[in-house]
């Protein structure tokens, strides 16, 4: 009885997934944010404070572990060297 129902044309349609409501509520919330110069403005200025606090803790992380490499090294010729 269904798959006659379904070539009948009176299919009828299933409820969204998770990810579909989730694609619908971002969808809104983006157009909102676009509207909205004061919103946009805060999340690009937020966005970028993020990008570039990441990357200048990446550039610490390669500093210190360049020193602490150029220490150990410089510690292992001087107990060498004794």
């Amino acid at each position: 009885m269904y798959k006659f129902k379904e070539q009948r044309g009176h299919r009828v349609p299933e409820p969204p997934t998770a990810l579909e409501h989730f694609y619908e509520h971002f969808k809104e919330r983006l157009t909102d944010a676009i509207e909205d110069n004061q919103k946009l403005t805060a999340i690009f200025v937020g966005g970028a404070i993020l990008i570039v606090s990441i990357c200048l803790a990446f550039k610490a992380y390669r500093i210190r572990s360049e020193q602490q490499s150029t220490i150990s090294t410089s510690s292992r010729r001087a107990t060498n060297a004794q």
